[in-house]
């Protein structure tokens, strides 16, 4: 079995749209076109057999429209779609209600694209909210190429916001902290949070790989790949000559996602 934790697709309308900006703006390749119909093709001849899907409601007006998307594409077997809340939206408490009343089981939050701070205070309600709700919380943690100068989920911040909410479920992508490895390990390894591994396939070595998942709790790891930037072959590749078998990899490939995901 095998759950990436970490894809990204798009309505069909949008996603050339948003694959091609994207790309022009990192350089990265990318593996599917953005679409549903591809992204479920790659994934079966990958071998992933769930994938929880990631959208970011990037303004408070498009809120309801990703959320819609999230409801539409989640089927509970195959793909698990998450939602997103914009802080500046005024009725983003009661869009997690909605989220919550589809079958939705988490969400995802973007600081640099939403223009906050994880540990903002006008986000407090939102973090409050999901963990009564019982909705996991997913974050870009660390750089990030678009934002190169934001410094908005630093690991710092993320270790206020997981401790001043230690009954919400916290996924901070990017092994806590993409290009922040020092500051993870002194940080957030450890800690009561779940970590994804979402394009450490690309940006990380064996070494430090290995290094930084012996010092966290086995069962807050996540297979994660931030598809269509990565794919699971070249994680798995990583993770094996990282040398991680056994339980652990149980764990990490399906084992923890289908416990956060109350499979």
């Amino acid at each position: 079995m095998l759950i990436d934790f970490h894809v990204h697709c798009f309505p069909d309308k949008l996603a050339a749209g948003a694959v091609g900006s994207l790309h022009k703006a990192s350089g990265y390749p990318y593996y599917t076109n953005g679409t549903l119909a591809d992204t479920r093709e790659k994934l079966d001849a990958w071998g992933v057999d769930k994938a929880v899907l990631l959208n970011i409601a990037v303004s408070p007006r498009t809120q309801h429209s990703v959320n819609n998307f999230a409801i539409e594409a989640n089927d509970g077997q195959r793909f698990f779609a998450f939602g997103s809340v914009h802080p500046d939206a005024p009725d983003a408490l009661q869009e997690l209600d909605r989220l919550k009343a589809a079958g939705i089981r988490g969400i995802k939050l973007h600081p640099a694209y939403q223009g906050f701070a994880a540990d903002d205070r006008k986000v407090y309600p939102i973090y409050a909210r999901c963990a009564e709700l019982d909705l996991a919380v997913v974050f870009h943690a660390g750089w990030d190429i678009a934002f190169p100068d934001a410094r908005c989920s630093e690991p710092e911040q993320c270790e206020k916001v997981i401790r001043d909410f230690p009954s919400c479920r916290f996924v901070l992508a990017h092994l806590g902290g993409m290009e922040r490895w020092d500051e993870v390990e002194r940080r957030l390894c450890g800690k009561d949070v779940y970590l994804d591994l979402a394009f450490v396939g690309e940006a990380m070595q064996a070494d430090r790989l290995r290094h930084l998942l012996g010092l966290h709790d086995p069962k807050r790891l996540l297979f994660a790949t931030d598809c269509p930037w990565s794919t699971p072959p070249r994680l798995s590749a990583l993770l094996d000559e990282a040398g991680i078998t056994g339980e652990l990899r149980e764990n990490i490939n399906h084992r923890n996602a289908e416990a956060l995901l109350r499979l």
